[in-house]
């Protein structure tokens, strides 16, 4: 099976630079030290409860990715706090989960920046797959830029709510 990502982008691979084409190629593995922000009160609560990482300034971060047979699962950890997502493709859009909700993403490609633009977000229940109405999802953008060091950036925000979670960092290949 080929990779999620060079599937995703599509013709646009091509023209990554090798960082970002090494980042989203299959079975590899990252290291780094990101700082991790959380929001007001309320956002601190939901993210608890969603068992994201928390807050601090320099948080130790591991990234494994995986190939399965419907496409990839994405291992982070920061500090001791495991958070897993299983990917796939849909045609040139990229589908994360987490548990019962599903984040669909549009890639934008440039030669040294990738942005992962939010295009919808459903919660499955068995086969059933319910969009959240986008007044009331989260949303979620991260983005990947390549200037000599490969930094990452992810934020996740919900409505009445704020921040929920943002994290961002410097990571490099781990050897295998």
């Amino acid at each position: 099976m080929r990779s999620v990502y060079p599937a995703a982008f599509g013709d646009r691979w091509a023209g990554l630079s090798a960082s970002l084409q090494r980042f989203f190629a299959s079975t590899r593995a990252f290291v780094g030290d990101f700082e991790v922000r959380s929001g007001n009160r309320l956002a601190r609560v939901v993210r608890a409860i969603m068992r994201m990482p928390r807050p601090g300034p320099r948080v130790p971060v591991q990234l494994r990715v995986e190939e399965t047979t419907t496409g990839e699962t994405w291992r982070r950890s920061f500090r001791d706090k495991k958070l897993d997502s299983r990917q796939r493709r849909v045609g040139e859009l990229v589908v994360d989960r987490f548990g019962p909700t599903e984040v669909w993403f549009a890639l934008e490609a440039g030669t040294h920046d990738v942005v992962m633009r939010q295009v919808r977000t459903v919660i499955r229940i068995g086969p059933l797959r319910i969009p959240w109405p986008r007044v009331l999802g989260p949303r979620i953008s991260g983005t990947m830029r390549d200037d000599g060091a490969l930094h990452v950036a992810v934020r996740v925000a919900a409505p009445l709510i704020g921040l929920v979670i943002s994290y961002e960092g410097v990571v490099t290949e781990q050897d295998a």
